[in-house]
């Protein structure tokens, strides 16, 4: 029955097994993996729009995947720092980690849906719906998190210590990086500088 889902799906539902069976399979081309990527951004693009403005266009969403294509560079570039050494080529790792993505995909999908149907409010109103996304996206970061762990532990071949260790350290690289374009983008050092 899992067999019938893509490999999205099975991945959320049984990772160790998932990847087992993904890993002994030929690597995609590059046209699939270039599509793989693609809609991890287009999802990205999709549910930012949806969920700041309340509406979808063509222009607007492929603004919006534009810019936040920068998540998924950081990811990548995330998953090259902590997957070393590897027993795969980094092309294949990166083809296999890019499955991982789907709890906040389909998470990023039901908030700005959610987002788009309370719209003007929508995400800017802390008292709703934004107090309930965040309470909500515990779900995806503990979901991917033991996604991520799973293929550390069943693609890259590590002890469980190690896959835990690389697992934490991918995730504070990646949030690391959030923090660090966040408090950029808010001039939160000027901010802070003057408030002493």
């Amino acid at each position: 029955m899992l067999a019938l889902l893509s490999p999205e799906l099975q991945l959320m539902l049984a990772p160790s097994d998932s990847y087992r069976r993904l890993v002994r399979q030929p690597p995609c081309g590059d046209r699939e993996l270039a599509a793989r990527s693609l809609l991890v951004v287009l999802v990205l693009g999709t549910s930012v729009a949806l969920a700041a403005t309340g509406r979808v266009s063509l222009g607007l969403v492929l603004s919006c995947s534009l810019c936040w294509s920068l998540a998924l560079l950081v990811q990548a570039l995330a998953l090259a720092v902590v997957a070393r050494p590897s027993p795969l080529p980094y092309r294949r790792s990166l083809e296999l980690f890019l499955l991982a993505h789907a709890p906040w995909s389909l998470w990023l999908l039901c908030y700005s849906l959610a987002a788009a149907l309370t719209f003007p409010e929508g995400s800017a109103a802390w008292t709703g719906l934004a107090a309930y996304a965040v309470a909500t996206a515990l779900i995806p970061l503990v979901w991917t998190s033991w996604i991520v762990f799973c293929f550390f532990r069943t693609v890259l071949m590590l002890p469980t210590r190690r896959a835990l260790l690389k697992t934490i350290g991918y995730e504070l690289a990646l949030w690391s990086a959030a923090l660090a374009y966040v408090s950029f983008a808010v001039a939160l050092e000027p901010r802070l500088r003057a408030l002493l």
